[in-house]
């Protein structure tokens, strides 16, 4: 899977990290750090692959944490934001994947 390296959110530049191994924490497979700048995505989930569709809902989920902390609302914080932040992102997903020309409307 190709990702971009960059992503511009909130007018900042963040720099995303795939294939990134997680050694602080084992039960991550993305996070999104504010004070770096950086989106980090893991290819493994107790080391086995992670399909393709789950890296970009991870991918987008850490996208919606970038813009939620940068927009300074914090809605998404806590077990509840994460349960609302991934059916969100679930959703973006598959409104994306199953309507191809809204890729491409901008």
């Amino acid at each position: 899977m190709k990702l971009p390296k960059t992503i511009k959110i909130g007018g900042h530049q963040y720099k995303v990290i795939f294939p990134y191994v997680f050694t602080e924490r084992f039960d991550r497979v993305g996070d999104h750090d504010y004070s770096t700048k950086e989106i980090r995505l893991s290819a493994e989930e107790a080391n086995l692959p992670i399909a393709d569709s789950g890296i970009i809902v991870s991918l987008i989920h850490e996208i919606l944490h970038a813009i939620d902390r940068n927009s300074g609302h914090n809605m998404f914080v806590g077990d509840d934001g994460e349960k609302h932040i991934q059916a969100i992102s679930e959703g973006i997903y598959q409104v994306l994947v199953d309507n191809p020309k809204l890729r491409n409307i901008i």
